[in-house]
């Protein structure tokens, strides 16, 4: 079985819908998931995983969220090293150039990035959902993953 981390920040509860939608697809491809809001996550628990989930929407001048994603991407950095990462979000009027700029860091900090982020402005419709499926089910059988 594999060991799956999903952790997400949301304002407007766009985000957090992307993050239960995947929650949902990943229990029916029968993983052992980890599932928390980043302000309640277990660190050590979240890293202990073969493959990390990670989900913020855009905040301020278009970045990760910086109460708790930024402080994470700051001080645990070099735990994504050699980790398999999946990244998701929306953004409103910036045009979503922050997921770039995560996934950069992400890199550089050594994460395997093997799929593409999914990314949406506003409300994620049934075409991001049908995305999200497809993507849970990659994960669920990516044979890197454990």
């Amino acid at each position: 079985m594999k060991n799956i981390g999903l952790i997400y920040w949301s304002g407007t509860g766009n985000t957090e819908s992307m993050a239960m939608h995947l929650k949902e697809k990943l229990e029916e491809c029968d993983v052992n998931l980890y599932f928390s809001e980043i302000s309640e996550m277990d660190e050590d628990t979240f890293f202990g995983n073969e493959f990390l989930i990670m989900g913020s929407p855009a905040c301020g001048t278009e970045q990760i969220n910086e109460d708790y994603f930024e402080p994470l991407m700051e001080d645990s950095g070099d735990k994504f090293e050699g980790k398999n990462v999946f990244l998701f979000g929306t953004y409103g009027w910036g045009g979503g150039e922050y997921m770039e700029t995560w996934i950069e860091d992400l890199k550089g900090h050594g994460a395997n990035l093997e799929f593409e982020a999914v990314v949406v402005e506003g409300e994620p419709s049934d075409e991001t959902f049908e995305e999200l499926a497809a993507k849970a089910e990659q994960i669920a059988n990516f044979e890197d993953c454990g």
